[in-house]
């Protein structure tokens, strides 16, 4: 929970509380008036990295060994913590530790630490703290972290290659066209060449890189990303950029694969149909989705069967198909995991024949354009050597 600083004519002091104006309500109930509230400013926090899914994975993974060889809870926390070299980790387990000492459960404890437990973690733990089932619910955790790590490696890996290349084309280009051009435009206005078009253009884009440029360049690119960043948290907006990222078949594929295990993990683990699908709709980031799951849990909640409103077209025809048969033989949960099973073995192929198609494309267009530049360069030189013969 955030802290806030505040400051009147008479006193100062800090409060805490869930936003500004919960702060000012409760400075009003003490008798606190007029008072100027600011949000405190966490610099440890600023300067600390979220806990990578490895060491998430590292830590539940430690829990459920510990649990499993009879230690208790706080105990196991304890060793946890001395084995870990990360000081926010540890910083973390010493506040859980203390919660748990102080009475809370453990899914109360890891509710104060987000960047450790989003809402299907803290589900699960709160199903296994109600049912005896930690340890079980703990290897669902652990194995929802390890398939979505894969999921993200493996589209950061095809990623990254491109990404490097093409920063890369551009240091290198923009290199060219500030030192290696320049010496050939002063032989060229030398000998008061003739300039074909192509090398005219190459010159004038040499000319035009310069610091000032590039400055501005950088200034109107940092403008639009916030504007952009600004424009995207209106409602409408993300709503057409949320339908037209849908468009996109690997985008929509991703979210498909990720909600089958999702609903596959909690419906095996033994949590309601609602309470999976409000997980989902926590969890979700596209607007389109979330209505549609909204729209579903409204449905299922009146007596309605899970495939009035998970339909065609925004649900793949096969995954519908699977969702009929899952609600005729009661076995929703094993049917979203073998969709899941499906839909993340078609993504890994589509994303290793994307990553096959973009090497030979990208180092054809690096080659062309490298190559476009020497030509331009060496045209009139060639120009010269045909007039004299």
């Amino acid at each position: 929970m955030p802290h806030y600083r505040w400051k009147n004519k008479s006193d100062t002091g800090r409060i805490q509380a869930k936003n500004k104006m919960i702060a000012r309500i409760i400075l009003r109930k003490n008798g606190i008036n007029n008072a100027v509230i600011y949000r405190e400013i966490n610099w440890i926090k600023l300067t600390q990295r979220k806990p990578s899914f490895s060491k998430k994975i590292e830590l539940f993974d430690s829990l459920k060994l510990f649990l499993k060889s009879g230690m208790d809870l706080r105990n196991s926390l304890m060793h946890i913590k001395k084995q870990t070299s990360n000081s926010h980790i540890k910083l973390i387990l010493t506040n859980i530790e203390k919660s748990i000492q102080n009475g809370q459960s453990l899914s109360e404890a890891f509710s104060s630490h987000p960047d450790f437990s989003d809402p299907l973690t803290l589900s699960l733990i709160l199903l296994g703290e109600s049912t005896g089932t930690l340890e079980k619910q703990l290897d669902v955790i652990i194995h929802h972290h390890k398939k979505y790590q894969a999921l993200v490696s493996s589209i950061k890996q095809s990623l990254t290659y491109p990404c490097v290349i093409m920063i890369s084309t551009i240091f290198v280009t923009t290199i060219l066209l500030k030192f290696a051009i320049p010496p050939f435009i002063e032989i060229f206005s030398t000998a008061n060449l003739k300039v074909p078009a192509l090398t005219a253009n190459l010159i004038e884009l040499s000319n035009a890189i310069n610091w000032n440029n590039i400055g501005i360049t950088m200034l109107v690119s940092m403008t639009l990303l916030i504007i952009f960043r600004q424009i995207k948290k209106r409602k409408s907006f993300r709503k057409v950029l949320d339908k037209t990222l849908l468009r996109i078949s690997l985008y929509r594929e991703t979210l498909i694969a990720r909600y089958c295990h999702i609903l596959s993990s909690t419906l095996n683990a033994g949590l309601p149909l609602s309470d999976s699908l409000s997980l989902v709709i926590n969890i979700s980031r596209n607007s389109i989705y979330i209505e549609l799951f909204k729209k579903t849990l409204s449905s299922i909640e009146k007596g309605h069967p899970l495939s009035k409103t998970l339909k065609p077209p925004i649900i793949p025809m096969m995954l519908y198909s699977l969702l009929l048969t899952g609600e005729e033989t009661g076995r929703l949960g094993e049917i979203f995991k073998q969709a899941s099973t499906l839909y993340e073995g078609r993504l890994q192929q589509k994303i290793d024949r994307l990553t096959r198609l973009i090497e030979p494309v990208i180092i054809s267009f690096l080659a062309g354009f490298v190559g476009l530049i020497v030509i331009a360069l060496y045209l009139p030189i060639f120009n010269i050597g045909n007039a004299i013969l």
